[in-house]
């Protein structure tokens, strides 16, 4: 069995700073980048720097956010340009959405019955 990789459509709402704005964001990865993810306000320097260029290249699947040049592209660099308020508030919109539970667990795995 192959699991079906799940993505979320991040919107902005009126009213919002970033109205307007929309992302797709993948929300099944590594649980090793997601704890690295999740660690990302312990570290700073380039281990920051790496993290968030990992979230733009691994999590970050496209939206439509523009600059004075453009389209700013869909990846780990385009995310290394964007100030780090706007990161981090994209980061805890996916966090919550990637650790979510999908739907009731079945009884008989909490109960500890294979």
């Amino acid at each position: 069995m192959r699991l079906t990789p799940r993505t979320a459509l991040v919107e902005f709402e009126a009213g919002h700073e970033y109205e307007g704005l929309w992302l797709r964001l993948r929300l099944d990865v590594p649980m090793a980048l997601l704890f690295r993810l999740q660690g990302l306000g312990t570290v700073a320097g380039p281990e920051a720097q790496e993290i968030l260029q990992l979230f733009g290249a691994r999590v970050l699947v496209e939206w439509n956010l523009e600059d004075d040049d453009g389209p700013v592209p869909a990846n780990g660099e385009g995310f290394l340009r964007q100030p780090f308020a706007f990161a981090a508030t994209i980061i805890a919109r996916w966090s919550a959405a990637a650790t979510e539970v999908p739907g009731p667990l079945d009884g008989r795995l909490l109960a500890g019955v294979p």
